[in-house]
């Protein structure tokens, strides 16, 4: 099946995002990250820059736990931890985030 005659698929490639992925907090648990417009919150189908792509080089145990749109900026919450994978997740399922 190729892409062109698949409208599952976008074949919008956005253009690069040459701002950075600053850390607004970290802790043995999370890593709190502002998120620019512009840029994946993970890697995507043609696109493979994203947050976790660039986050992964410092915290390699990162698991993002929900994600903000690629026009979107703004504070991103990664797992750095299962038990926080695993407590953000029902927090976020749950929408008891705070």
């Amino acid at each position: 099946m190729s892409i062109e005659h698949d409208s599952r698929f976008t074949r919008h490639i956005p253009p690069p995002c040459h701002e950075e992925v600053h850390v607004s907090y970290v802790d043995d648990h999370i890593l709190v990250v502002d998120k620019p417009a512009g840029l994946l919150s993970v890697p995507g189908r043609f696109v493979k820059d994203s947050v976790l792509h660039r986050v992964l080089f410092d915290y390699p145990d990162a698991v993002i736990v929900h994600r903000l749109d690629l026009d979107t900026s703004g504070l991103l919450v990664l797992a750095l931890s299962k038990k926080a994978v695993s407590d953000l997740n029902r927090q976020f399922r749950e929408r008891s985030t705070r």
